[in-house]
């Protein structure tokens, strides 16, 4: 196990090598924790996937963590599907701010950002960086491409 280890370590290292996250000198990692998502985006490039890997397990999530630490990673992004779905997320965002990981983002569809709660739980987790996925300058054409509700009618509601 120790040689496969090395291998992942390896690989990350090759990966990161002059891979810096935009505007700093950090190294990225992008981290797919499953591919659920409450949205049904007609353009999603993962949404043949949903099935294959609904989420991965925390074990699995924070061993990826701890190599890529080793190997110098100092920004993660946590990416799905949609992440804020998965049931481990602000233990995972907590992990990684104890692992030293300077940048964390959360790549989300934002739905989950409309409760309050949610929000407060992930800044106390350590989240830096939020990036929410608006698409189209109007309602209507964000239903239509995310085929999901409003998202002016979404935050109002808090769903």
């Amino acid at each position: 196990m120790k040689s496969n280890h090395s291998s992942k370590e390896s690989y990350y290292r090759k990966q990161l090598s002059s891979a810096a996250a935009p505007g700093t000198d950090a190294r990225r990692l992008e981290i797919l924790v499953g591919t659920r998502c409450n949205n049904h985006c007609n353009f999603c490039a993962r949404s043949t996937m949903r099935s294959r890997c609904p989420q991965r397990p925390f074990k699995e999530l924070r061993e990826e963590l701890k190599l890529a630490r080793k190997a110098g990673v100092t920004y993660i992004v946590i990416t799905g599907g949609e992440p804020s779905l998965h049931p481990d997320i602000l233990k995972l965002v907590r992990e990684a701010r104890v692992l030293g990981f300077a940048h964390i983002l959360l790549q989300t569809n934002g739905r989950r950002l409309a409760y309050e709660t949610f929000c407060r739980e992930l800044q106390g987790a350590g989240i830096t960086e939020v990036s929410p996925s608006l698409h189209g300058s109007r309602p209507e054409m964000h239903d239509a491409l995310t085929r999901a509700l409003t998202l002016a009618l979404a935050v109002a509601l808090g769903d």
